[in-house]
């Protein structure tokens, strides 16, 4: 069967029933689910067939006049979704910190702002939804489905998505690649990363190169002389996952001992009483830097080392991460500065490609390395 012939036969598939299915039609055509989608991606194109999870549907008239845009030859408005994590549950800050409330102030909202305005510069549109860390989804285990679920019912209604996941284990990588892959609309993920082989044409990321940022944090506390520093690092996540293993590669590189604290493994964090006893344990051990992500957990130890009279840098050199609020500090901290906005732009800007060209488009994966903000919190090593 010639492709024209089989594009028409889904067409009609699809008028038919009200929708055409990736599985169905590759059973019934005899051909794989991929030769299916690109055909789908082709029919999108030329405006007959609009694609949902798992398939597509038949353009109708209203909706066949709204993809060809306005009379004067316009483009369509492109709707992006936006899913990012609402870390109100685990923002690492105590009440009353800079820090504290939800990840629109905490982490994402620079991203979003950067993919916002974006989407809005082309003349398109965005739908934001949230996803909970905690609650009694979390607490129930169905966290993982109840994210599926919102976003499924999303990639309905939306030309695209920027994607923030909470969490995916490496071990089922290639399932939940077949599930982005199955959305029926392009996805370009922020701030997260499936390992490369298990790439899909439809799906592209864009994140900081953490490892890096990580790595110029160490050099300068290195350039002063400290040759006994440590890492806290947040809670469990990707980004977590990419600041460890940068810091673990730079030591081992310098070839010096460079231990990593977690804040899990610190009970009652970020309590008065766990962060003195975390303060006890670095001075204990002869530490006199630290890296401390994120800028949350850097202000509580930073009224720790005040409430003890240690001076910042005099006696003990400490670096933020994030840089939301690390110049504002007294002093103000030397912080590493992942370019959220720029991250959140450039996700959008691809993914608006992605919709424009679709099948000819070609998945993109980009890290974006993050600035070291020199400030006034690093200083040599007192002298033993």
């Amino acid at each position: 069967m010639s492709v024209t012939n089989r594009q028409e036969l889904i067409v009609a598939r699809a008028r038919e029933k009200g929708f055409a299915r990736v599985a169905e039609l590759a059973a019934e055509l005899d051909v794989t689910g991929m030769t299916i989608r690109r055909d789908l991606d082709e029919l999108v194109e030329r405006g007959l067939l609009r694609r949902i999870r798992g398939g597509a549907v038949p353009v109708t008239l209203a909706s066949a006049g709204e993809a060809k845009g306005s009379p004067s030859g316009g483009h369509a408005t492109r709707h992006v979704g936006i899913v990012i994590p609402d870390m109100s549950f685990d923002a690492g800050a105590q009440p009353g910190s800079p820090g504290s409330g939800s990840s629109l102030v905490y982490y994402f909202g620079r991203v979003l702002a950067g993919a916002r305005s974006e989407v809005e510069s082309a003349g398109g549109r965005a739908s934001l939804m949230l996803l909970n860390r905690g609650g009694a989804a979390a607490e129930s285990g169905d966290g993982p489905a109840q994210e599926r679920r919102i976003v499924e019912e999303l990639a309905g209604r939306v030309d695209g998505i920027l994607l923030a996941p909470n969490a995916h284990t490496g071990a089922d990588a290639r399932e939940y690649m077949d599930w982005l892959e199955g959305l029926g609309v392009p996805v370009v993920l922020m701030e997260r990363e499936l390992p490369l082989k298990v790439s899909s044409p439809n799906v592209s990321s864009v994140r900081s190169a953490h490892e890096l940022g990580v790595g110029a944090a160490m050099a300068e506390l290195r350039s002063h002389g400290h040759e006994r520093i440590a890492l806290l690092v947040h809670r469990p996540s990707q980004t977590s996952t990419w600041i460890r293993d940068g810091w673990e590669s730079a030591a081992k590189e310098a070839g010096i001992p460079a231990p990593v604290y977690a804040v899990e493994e610190l009970a009652g964090w970020p309590s008065a009483a766990a962060v003195e006893l975390f303060v006890d344990g670095l001075l204990q051990a002869g530490v006199t830097g630290l890296l401390c992500h994120n800028d949350n957990n850097a202000y509580a130890v930073l009224l720790a080392f005040k409430e003890r009279g240690i001076s910042v840098p005099g006696d003990f050199s400490l670096i933020g991460y994030d840089d939301d609020y690390a110049s504002m500090f007294d002093p103000p901290l030397t912080s590493v500065a992942p370019s959220r906005d720029y991250v959140g732009s450039l996700a959008a800007r691809l993914l608006l490609e992605r919709i424009e060209r679709g099948s000819q488009s070609r998945s993109v994966h980009v890290q974006v390395e993050p600035t070291l903000h020199l400030r006034d919190s690093v200083a040599a090593p007192p002298e033993s």
